[in-house]
């Protein structure tokens, strides 16, 4: 168990990271529009502020549904290969997130399992997003990639 000393000096660090690093996020995003469905932008902020200065090969997001995090992610991370798998190929979300990425050369889309995906798809030097994923699967799986890191 960590200190509560060093506790402290972790959320110190994410706190100065987001004031570095919130100017910058801003301008990134500012063309991507809001789905009421998808992630918060105060959501992806915490995440960007949480990576931003790790350099990962790829992202892999579970969960695309309208693009809302898949394009943001693609904005922040522009040299990054983002795959995204959404579970539902027929959803009419799908001609939506279609549109909204088209112009996304860094994304990859695929459709399945997340649960059974992402194991197989991680590789330690990428980055995680599980965003469509909820519940005790979502933990599950967490679990499943941290103890593989």
């Amino acid at each position: 168990m960590k200190a509560p000393r060093a506790n402290a000096d972790a959320l110190q660090r994410l706190l100065d990271a987001g004031e570095k690093h919130l100017e910058e996020f801003l301008r990134l995003t500012a063309s991507v529009s809001h789905e009421h469905k998808g992630i918060r932008r105060s959501e992806m902020f915490f995440l960007y502020a949480s990576v931003v200065d790790r350099k990962f090969s790829r992202i892999i997001e579970s969960g695309r549904a309208r693009a809302q995090s898949t394009l943001v992610l693609a904005k922040l991370f522009p040299a990054t290969t983002i795959i995204s798998i959404e579970s539902d190929a027929a959803s009419p979300d799908v001609a939506i997130a279609a549109e909204r990425l088209k112009d996304c050369a860094s994304v990859e889309c695929g459709f399945g399992a997340s649960r059974l995906l992402l194991p197989q798809l991680d590789d330690r030097a990428d980055g995680v997003l599980i965003d469509g994923t909820t519940g005790f699967r979502a933990v599950n799986v967490a679990l499943q990639l941290l103890m593989r890191s």
